[in-house]
């Protein structure tokens, strides 16, 4: 019955988005990140952007052209996708969904106005239909939370990478410490199929799932976050008053400590990862598969 309520609730989220999107607000999403403002809900997704193109420079793109298979884990309507082709990767989307506005069927209007092609697969990814040793990359952008069992998943990743290959996970959502504790996610976020786990979970899954090597990336999002905090203190933030002493403060006190060369060199080396853990962060992730493993 919960599994019926979820997917009747999604349904109901793709019916209104359909409902009122066009191809143009399609082929402006990559715009509204790009050009966002200081306001909150624009300088977050500002922020996730950056994180992403962190991720595509540590692909190397450009060094292999054409010979990288890349692998999109619910891709969605294929926005990113549709950057990482004209980066030069052979790419392949996989998603649940797609109808277009909201799944595959979106990419028609991105190749069209790009002059890109990628491959569209229909598909669950945590049940993954391709052969192993099938992809140089898999992009897990905001994704691989929404499995049920991310462990499981993380190991279909491993096996389809090729030796050598890397799983890149970009903005993935970590518990805080407090939210380990939290109650079993109901409502809105189950409808989404929402499963965030610790940073330590995800460190610890991806080493049972097989991963011989992992590096963590300090989020250009969050540097983009301290650098602005003062202009955020100044427009007020409009989550409550609450909110708008602690940012007060913050705003006043960080912006003139992250001047420092000094200080950032701390806050990025020592300071970001146990900050993670414990109150929670959108992370980069690299992790790859051994050159001598097989599937």
């Amino acid at each position: 019955m919960r599994a019926e309520t979820a997917s009747l609730g999604w349904e109901t989220c793709q019916a209104e988005t359909v409902a009122d999107a066009t191809d143009q607000w399609l082929l402006d999403t990559e715009v509204s990140y790009r050009s966002a403002n200081i306001s909150h809900a624009r300088h977050f997704s500002y922020g996730m952007l950056l994180n992403f193109d962190k991720a595509v420079d540590e692909m190397h793109l450009s060094e292999a052209g054409n010979r990288t298979q890349l692998l999109d884990l619910a891709a969605g309507t294929t926005w990113l996708t549709d950057l990482l082709a004209q980066r030069g990767a052979s790419c392949v989307a996989l998603d649940m969904a797609a109808a277009k506005y909201v799944g595959l069927e979106s990419a028609d209007v991105f190749m069209k106005k790009h002059l890109t092609y990628y491959e569209r697969v229909l598909g669950d990814m945590n049940k993954l239909p391709f052969r192993d040793n099938s992809f140089d990359i898999v992009l897990s952008h905001s994704a691989i939370h929404h499995s049920p069992n991310i462990r499981d998943a993380l190991s279909q990743v491993r096996a389809v990478l090729r030796p050598g290959g890397s799983l890149f996970l970009v903005n993935e959502p970590t518990l805080s410490l407090s939210g380990l504790f939290d109650a079993p996610i109901t409502g809105e976020e189950q409808v989404r199929g929402e499963n965030p786990t610790s940073l330590f979970g995800y460190l610890l899954a991806l080493r049972r799932a097989g991963f011989s090597s992992i590096r963590m990336y300090f989020p250009p999002g969050l540097s983009h976050r301290l650098d602005t905090l003062a202009e955020t203190n100044r427009l007020g933030d409009p989550r409550g008053k609450g909110q708008k002493v602690k940012y007060f403060f913050i705003g006043r006190i960080l912006p003139l400590w992250n001047r420092s060369p000094v200080f950032r060199y701390i806050i990025r080396r020592y300071l970001f990862w146990p900050y993670a853990f414990v109150v929670g962060q959108f992370v980069i992730i690299k992790a790859s598969k051994s050159a001598r493993q097989a599937a």
